[in-house]
C-alpha cells in the first residue's frame, strides 16, 4: 500500500466536512455485505467528491464497486512486474503534475510511447492509468478532481481494433459512475481534437 494522506489534516482544512458523516458512511457500509471494507481516507474521498450529500454518495460508493466486482479485468492482479504490466509501462506512460489548475484539479498525463499495435493493450494501459489516479488521490490532498491530458500522437486504427467493445462499453460506463474527471486527447487525426466532461 502506498502512504495515505493525513486524515486529520484533510479535516483541519475541510471544515465543511463533518467527521461524523464520513463515520456514518462509514458504518452504513460496514452492513453492506456486497462491498469491500474501506478506509476512512476512502470514504472521505467520495465524500468530498459527492459534494457532501450523503445519498448520493452511497449510490457512487455502491455502483464504483459493483462495478469494480463485475470488471475484474481492469482492477485485478496489479502485480507491475508481470508480464502484461511490464509491457503495458513500456506503451503508455503516465504521471500525475506538480501543481495543481487554476480550478483545483490534479492534471494526469499520459502518452503512448510505443506505438507498436502487437504491443499495444488497452487493459495494461487502464490498469497503470486507474492505480495513478488511486495512488495520487489517496496520498495528496482533497481536490475537486481529475483531468487526464492524453497523448494520442501515433495512436493509429491497428491500436483501436485491439480494444474489445465490450471493453470500451464498461470504460465508458465506469466514466459515468466514479468521481468528476475532465479528459483531453491530444494529437488524435481520427477526432481532430476531442474533450469529453464526466460528470
Amino acid at each position: 500500500m502506498w502512504p495515505l494522506f493525513d486524515l486529520e489534516k484533510q479535516y483541519a482544512q475541510n471544515p465543511s466536512i463533518k467527521r461524523e458523516e464520513v463515520q456514518k458512511l462509514h458504518q452504513w457500509l460496514k452492513a453492506q455485505p456486497h462491498l469491500p471494507e474501506l478506509l476512512e481516507h476512502e470514504v472521505l474521498l467520495f465524500y468530498h467528491t459527492c459534494d457532501h450529500h450523503m445519498e448520493y454518495t452511497k449510490q457512487v460508493i455502491d455502483n464504483y464497486y459493483t462495478f469494480r466486482t463485475h470488471t475484474e479485468e481492469f482492477f485485478g492482479n496489479l502485480d507491475m512486474d508481470s508480464p502484461q504490466m511490464r509491457i503495458g509501462r513500456q506503451v503508455m506512460a503516465g504521471f500525475p503534475l506538480d501543481k495543481l489548475t487554476d480550478e483545483g484539479y490534479c492534471a494526469i498525463v499520459a502518452k503512448i510511447m510505443d506505438i507498436e499495435p502487437s504491443k499495444y493493450d488497452f487493459v495494461a494501459v487502464l490498469k497503470i492509468l486507474f492505480s495513478v489516479q488511486d495512488m495520487w488521490l489517496q496520498g495528496n490532498d482533497l481536490i475537486p478532481g481529475i483531468v487526464f491530458i492524453i497523448d494520442l500522437e501515433g495512436l493509429s486504427f491497428s491500436q483501436l481494433a485491439r480494444m474489445s467493445l465490450p471493453q470500451i462499453k464498461k470504460l465508458m460506463y465506469f466514466l459515468q459512475v466514479k468521481p468528476p474527471n475532465f479528459c483531453l486527447f491530444l494529437n488524435d487525426a481520427s477526432l481532430r481534437y476531442g474533450a469529453c466532461i464526466i460528470p
